[in-house]
């Protein structure tokens, strides 16, 4: 998924819902950052997969994210490194968002990102770590007594 800033749109997306009754538990993927940057500098773009808690209020979403940054204003106010970086997310309850710290990526590098979440009154665990560089690790843990994610 990703979202691109400056356009406030979705570009590509896709999703999945669970059977009735289920819950959704660990969700992990690996993100190859792309061989070169884009072309216009000042765009600011998200890449990530994420888990909601569909059907509650408010729905909340946790995602590791790899972004681009490449306005160094847009870098400051939301304290990204300017380029490619990748932090974790816990978007939106009660309209905050909490970030794990945000830490640069090289171009080409690929990326361990995972979202570790039990059942209901759990924490939730949101990492990355870039495999290539065997860089460290960032993580948000979150305390879960609310959410239901399916």
């Amino acid at each position: 998924l990703f979202w691109i800033f400056f356009i406030q749109t979705w570009v590509d997306y896709a999703f999945y819902t669970l059977p009735t009754g289920e819950d959704m538990g660990n969700f992990t993927s690996i993100y190859n950052v792309p061989s070169a940057s884009p072309e216009a500098k000042g765009q600011l773009l998200y890449f990530f997969i994420g888990i909601q808690n569909n059907g509650q209020n408010p729905v909340t979403i946790t995602q590791p994210v790899v972004n681009y940054c490449g306005n160094s204003q847009d870098c400051d106010t939301f304290n990204f490194t300017q380029g490619w970086s990748m932090e974790p997310w816990n978007c939106c309850p009660n309209g905050q968002t909490w970030y794990g710290d945000n830490l640069p990526v090289a171009l080409k590098d690929n990326i361990n990102a995972y979202i570790y979440a039990g059942q209901v009154e759990t924490t939730v665990v949101i990492g990355m770590n870039d495999i290539t560089s065997n860089g460290p690790v960032t993580q948000l843990t979150v305390n879960d007594t609310t959410r239901k994610w399916d």
